[in-house]
């Protein structure tokens, strides 16, 4: 049975007449690297500085190891964060900077000596300990910033957009490294982050966040394949977003009437009525396009555009209402030309119902 390492219940927290959280709860586990996913403004920041203690919530609770921390200062709180601008002395070397809380701790010279110098090699950074901040690339500075907060070795570890300032290469071989360290230590990480990307790397689970309010959470596999909500879907990768009525209902396949075409998607378990209008998502990759229709669709639009990127190609279909829909493939031989008529389908299962109640 997993382990519960961190609850919050019910968070609420406003910032004179702006509501910035609106009642958000959950449980993560031991081990676990969980990623709030959200836009600017959403409030994962917010969350992360109420787990910290950097803020204290409006209402709600806050657990850390079975207790109840929510007013409790950040020093004693058994977590450790990690900011986007590292927050390194720069008048102190690498060791030193690693080394400083422990000295705050009164650690004896010789435990502080094992502990710094067993870290910084599981950084790779052994061999730095005399590099002041400046000397250091970007990357290594982050490292030294992992170093401080995780020779600590914190229940939490907390990392607010650590990467956000590394080039693109940097960035991707520092998610490998901080997801093979976190599994390697066995510590929770909490990590917040804009980037899907990211967050679909280097997650067990993930937070998509939404105007203070938890719009799904779940593995990297169930948000991208099975979104909850219209938001996620859009957020998470490129895809489609249709609506239209159910006309017919033949076994766990929907007919579905949009203006003037019919399509066909999976009824996934929910019981649908003819005359009930729904909402699904088909991503770009799911979505084809032929010179004929396909058993259940009579579906058209107009090619737009037809572009490479890399060795992806990527299709912009328009509608007579002049609404664009998206289809990506790999490979570079292209099936249709601009101004041709194609007709659109995609496998039912591939079509995800979202903002279904109950």
């Amino acid at each position: 049975m997993k382990e519960k390492i961190l609850s919050i219940h019910n968070i609420t927290k406003s910032f004179g007449e702006s509501n910035i959280l609106k009642g958000i709860s959950m449980d993560i586990y031991k081990g676990e690297f969980v990623t709030f996913l959200g836009s600017s403004g959403c409030g994962k920041t917010t969350t992360l500085r109420i787990i910290s203690g950097l803020e204290t919530p409006d209402s709600g609770t806050v657990m850390l190891n079975g207790v109840d921390v929510t007013k409790f200062e950040p020093n004693k709180r058994d977590v450790n964060t990690i900011f986007q601008n590292y927050a390194l002395f720069p008048h102190m070397n690498v060791y030193q900077n690693v080394a400083y809380s422990l000295k705050l701790k009164k650690t004896s010279p010789q435990a502080i000596k094992e502990q710094v110098t067993e870290i910084l090699k599981l950084v790779m950074l052994d061999g730095y300990e005399k590099r002041m901040p400046a000397e250091l690339s970007g990357g290594q500075r982050q490292r030294v910033a992992i170093a401080r907060a995780l020779v600590n070795n914190p229940s939490v570890l907390l990392l607010d957009e650590p990467l956000g300032a590394l080039d693109l290469q940097l960035r991707r071989q520092m998610q490998q490294e901080l997801k093979k360290l976190q599994k390697q230590l066995g510590i929770t990480f909490i990590y917040i982050t804009h980037d899907q990307e990211e967050a679909i790397n280097m997650s067990d689970r993930i937070v998509v966040m939404n105007q203070g309010v938890f719009e799904q959470i779940g593995t990297p596999s169930e948000i991208y394949d099975t979104p909850k909500t219209s938001f996620v879907a859009g957020f998470i990768g490129t895809t489609n977003i249709f609506t239209g009525t159910v006309v017919e209902q033949n076994g766990e396949t929907a007919i579905v009437s949009m203006a003037d075409s019919v399509v066909s998607i999976s009824s996934q378990g929910y019981s649908l009525e003819i005359g009930q209008k729904v909402t699904f998502s088909v991503r770009s990759e799911h979505l084809t396009g032929g010179t004929e229709p396909k058993d259940g669709f009579n579906f058209t639009a107009q090619v737009a555009e037809n572009t490479y990127v890399g060795g992806m190609l990527r299709i912009v279909f328009r509608q007579k209402d002049g609404k664009d829909i998206f289809s990506t493939r790999h490979g570079i031989h292209k099936k249709v030309g601009l101004g041709d008529n194609v007709f659109l389908s995609w496998d039912p299962e591939n079509a995800c119902l979202v903002d279904m109640e109950g």
